[in-house]
């Protein structure tokens, strides 16, 4: 079993997960991510991330670069809201 500290809950709400633009809150995860104040993005679905396949990629070699990791939670966990 996974155990984390929560960081902090970004929505960008209304965004679209179709582009990686545009969404100040996952900007600034990321940005917080690549500062190492956290190792981790959960995310309740991958595709809420980013739809886009070539800026999901970008962001897998971003994470792998920066030594922080993307992950989804089964929907049988617990709930983040």
């Amino acid at each position: 079993m996974r155990w984390w500290e929560l960081v902090r809950v970004a929505t960008d709400a209304g965004a679209s997960g179709k582009s990686l633009n545009g969404r100040p809150e996952l900007t600034d995860t990321l940005n917080a991510l690549d500062a190492g104040e956290a190792d981790v993005l959960l995310a309740a679905k991958l595709d809420r991330v980013s739809r886009s396949v070539l800026d999901f990629a970008a962001l897998m070699a971003r994470a792998d670069r920066r030594g922080w990791r993307i992950v989804s939670r089964p929907s049988t966990e617990l709930p983040l809201s």
